[in-house]
């Protein structure tokens, strides 16, 4: 069962109750659970703007009360993740974007939920439809240029973090 306090339902501009995750389904995540989640809104949706579609896949790594966050060459903080390819599955695309950003052969435990968010990256407006997933952390190979890694603590990563649905996203974790 999922908890909410009354300060849930008025941090979120919509919430919408028709999410269910996608199966995990890979040789090393052969989880075929499917929890119903809602979507959270986060950002106005401008009715005559013209939005970039994204979907997204992040995952949210916690070990010993920190976050595994990834700074990019601007030096702004995003949980690990990235854009699905056309076809490829939410867990293929995780697995592929965690090592690349992290170095980390990774691996999916639940998802924690999704969430939509509007908003503008650099004169370009966004439309991110993203899943978010717990994930443990299995051996390291080398990162990807362009990126550094850091462990930040909840309150940490909430000031650091760029976008609203990460912030979401790493309080869910103690609500699971």
């Amino acid at each position: 069962m999922i908890k909410f306090s009354f300060y849930h339902f008025f941090m979120f501009e919509s919430i919408q109750w028709i999410y269910s995750c996608r199966d995990i389904m890979t040789k090393e995540n052969t989880s075929e659970e499917k929890v119903v989640f809602f979507m959270i809104r986060f950002g106005m949706k401008q009715e005559d703007v013209n939005y970039r579609y994204a979907r997204m896949v992040f995952g949210v790594c916690f070990k010993d009360q920190h976050f595994l966050l990834v700074r990019n060459d601007k030096g702004e903080y995003f949980l690990p993740g990235g854009e699905m390819e056309v076809n490829e599955q939410e867990a293929q695309c995780l697995l592929r974007e965690f090592e690349i950003e992290t170095g980390y052969k990774a691996f999916l435990s639940k998802c924690i939920g999704r969430a939509e968010h509007h908003y503008d990256q650099d004169g370009e407006n966004i439309q991110q439809e993203a899943s978010f997933y717990e994930v443990s952390l299995k051996r390291r190979n080398k990162i990807a240029a362009g990126y550094d890694l850091t462990w930040m603590t909840k309150e940490m990563a909430r000031e650091r973090l760029l976008l609203e649905h990460h912030k979401w996203a790493i309080e869910q974790v103690n609500h699971f």
